[in-house]
């Protein structure tokens, strides 16, 4: 099982952990475009020891992507995030998503939320 200890910083940070990403579709995920609505961003989603969406008292960072991600194409990129406000055990999510849309559905070894210990 994997699983991470963090102690918080003296200072409020975004800390980054490193995903890797592989567009299983069948259309070209845009890194720019006119608009935010367009774009396919990673995002995050705490939740606390029974499984429970934390509220969020800060809006979760979003991580833009570097560039298109073509159909079969895979990416490892870091994904800026927040500690939860309070010590204690979490589970840790990350999501992609595309503008105002629900989160696209994940799968493989990454998808499941991790266990997060929280000094």
């Amino acid at each position: 099982m994997i699983g991470l200890d963090v102690h918080r910083p003296i200072f409020a940070v975004a800390l980054k952990a490193y995903v890797t990403v592989r567009n299983n579709g069948n259309r070209t995920w845009p890194a720019l475009a006119v608009g935010d609505d367009a774009l396919v961003q990673l995002s995050y989603r705490w939740f606390d020891a029974t499984g429970q969406p934390l509220p969020t008292s800060q809006q979760p960072l979003s991580t833009r992507l570097p560039a298109d991600l073509k159909p079969g194409e895979a990416i490892t990129l870091p994904v800026a995030y927040r500690l939860p406000d309070t010590p204690g055990q979490y589970r840790f999510q990350v999501l992609l998503d595309q503008g105002q849309d629900a989160p696209f559905e994940l799968s493989g070894s990454g998808a499941e939320p991790i266990p997060v210990t929280v000094y």
